[in-house]
């Protein structure tokens, strides 16, 4: 069993009229996770350890029809300038000391794994397209979870993993009504009832299915950690719900 230590740390620091927001999560000192609404994602990775020539930026998928999607690439360290992104990825893995993963949501969670035996580290965008089932009605479930943890415990004997969930829309927030929108939640049905707090309002409860997917995959409840920040609840952070803005939060992985 991995027993990551729980170090969450709020740093809110008045600026113009802004505030900014951090949470931090150490596993073991082997990694770190940090969640914020920062527009310096170079400068708040090198803070907590990262080579400033080893920060992958990641574009993830929108939709299921944007590059990347559900796919998990290992890092690359090429971007030129900071509105460049490296990969075009759901998932990227960190298998160098010193290497850092920056992924950008509004109100979709951010899955870190962290495998202790290898020393790997796995940051997927987790949001409804890359956590809707892509798989047949009565198959294993196949979605950016179970592929993670794929990756993750590749060629390792006996795993060791742990898991952090970053802030995101909770479920009172993020309903789904109309023709259109049942399309997109239907899927989740494989999960039961777990999946929604509301399924008539169509309330999708994602960080409940992740925990319930973690745990299902082997991963020890103490291991998995949820920051229970809703983006939406929180004006310091972005919510693409709540204001319908272009502006994203980060949540940077720092592989020590």
């Amino acid at each position: 069993m991995v027993q990551a230590y729980h170090i969450i740390t709020f740093e809110t620091a008045f600026t113009s009229i802004e505030f900014m927001h951090e949470n931090i999560y150490h596993f073991d000192n082997k990694a770190t996770v940090v969640f914020s609404n920062s527009i310096e994602p170079k400068d708040l990775a090198v803070r907590f350890g990262a080579n400033a020539n080893k920060i992958s930026h990641v574009k993830t998928a929108s939709t299921k029809d944007d590059p990347g999607y559900q796919s998990i690439v290992t890092a690359k360290f090429e971007k030129v300038d900071k509105t460049d992104f490296d990969v075009f990825a759901d998932g990227i893995v960190l298998d160098e000391s010193n290497t850092c993963a920056v992924i950008y949501t509004a109100d979709c969670p951010s899955v870190t794994l962290y495998e202790k035996v290898s020393n790997r580290l796995v940051l997927a965008h987790s949001g409804r397209p890359a956590m809707t089932p892509n798989n047949k009605e009565g198959e294993p479930i196949t979605n950016i979870i179970t592929l993670a943890f794929k990756k993750i415990t590749e060629g390792v004997q006996n795993p060791k993993v742990s898991a952090h969930i970053t802030g995101y829309i909770c479920a009172e927030h993020f309903e789904h009504i109309g023709k259109e929108a049942e399309l997109l939640i239907r899927p989740f049905d494989q999960f039961g009832k777990i999946a929604f707090l509301n399924r008539e309002r169509g309330q999708l409860d994602l960080p409940a299915i992740i925990e319930h997917q973690l745990s299902k995959l082997g991963v020890p409840k103490d291991s998995i950690k949820s920051e229970s920040i809703c983006t939406f609840e929180s004006p310091e952070l972005e919510s693409y719900r709540r204001d319908r803005s272009s502006k994203r939060n980060l949540t940077v992985a720092i592989l020590h």
